[in-house]
């Protein structure tokens, strides 16, 4: 097992959720002969509960904890994370929270659906079907909210595989420089958050201020931010530490200034003070520049 596979682990969350639409073959029968296509020229599909806030509700959850998770980790291969072993608690804490949300408006939605069901009637009219609401406990079987801890694989997984022994070296040094690249990929990603955020705040700033109108003669603002602009900033700060899983010295550093620099304001403070805000706009813009000078960003 090499440094690599003792810093961190793989993760994937898993969320599966009922779309409650079904293609009406009947009116899509209809539509297409009324329309003189072909039978494959359209589809429609029918929402079996239009409008509905529960199912919205849901989806938003779902989003909320996909999101969390990609906060928590970095990318790693498709539909998998590389979580750093420091931040293992802190992503097992978020993911439950987040699960258990997710189940309870889950369940919320199934102790309805009987009543809810029986009211689409009035809602689709003639496009109500019966039989296209599935039993309760099939509808349950649609929701799925799952995440998983894998060690990384090492060179050992080759093992015996072979009867070549020169084959098996070959896959184990080529497994081992994918695993290499993976993981500095992983921490690339860390560099282009840190750039994203403060390119934000840098272009943001700069841009904001106040000026004369030469027509009436009264100060106006020009340019405009919104709260989520510091509110990234923070989120970032406080979970870098725990992904800066190769404790690169640089990362640390430019976290604690843009913690101290950026993130000690608030958005209704830059809005208030101009001076400060181009101050913070100029702090964004040095980092940056401090990370562009040795290449560490994008």
């Amino acid at each position: 097992m090499s440094n690599i596979q003792k810093l961190a682990v793989l993760t994937s969350v898993n969320i599966s959720k009922w779309s409650a639409e079904i293609v009406d073959r009947d009116v899509t029968a209809e539509v297409t002969a009324a329309k003189g296509a072909v039978k494959k020229g359209a589809k429609v599909t029918k929402s079996l509960f239009p409008g509905s806030t529960l199912l919205k509700e849901i989806s938003d959850a779902a989003d909320a904890a996909r999101k969390a998770n990609r906060n928590q980790t970095m990318p790693f291969a498709h539909g998998v994370f590389l979580l750093p072993i420091k931040n293992l608690d802190r992503h097992e804490t978020v993911m439950e929270a987040h699960k258990d949300n997710f189940d309870a408006l889950v369940e919320d939605f199934l102790g309805k659906y009987e009543n809810h069901r029986a009211a689409q009637q009035a809602k689709l009219g003639e496009l109500f079907r019966a039989s296209d609401y599935p039993p309760v406990e099939i509808v349950r079987d649609k929701f799925k909210f799952r995440v998983s801890y894998q060690v990384i694989p090492d060179g050992n997984q080759w093992d015996g595989m072979f009867n070549s022994v020169e084959l098996e070296e070959r896959m184990k040094r080529e497994a081992e420089a994918d695993l290499r690249q993976q993981f500095e990929d992983a921490q690339q990603h860390l560099w282009d958050r840190m750039h994203d955020v403060l390119e934000r705040v840098a272009t943001s700033c700069a841009a904001y201020g106040t000026y004369i109108d030469p027509v009436t003669g009264k100060e106006k603002k020009k340019g405009v931010f919104r709260n989520t602009m510091l509110d990234n900033v923070k989120e970032l700060v406080d979970v870098l530490p725990y992904l800066n899983v190769t404790d690169d010295d640089r990362i640390a550093k430019h976290c604690e200034e843009m913690r101290t620099k950026i993130a000690a304001y608030s958005c209704d403070q830059l809005r208030d003070n101009e001076a400060l805000c181009k101050k913070v706009g100029q702090d964004a813009s040095d980092i940056l520049a401090a990370m562009s000078a040795y290449g560490a960003a994008s």
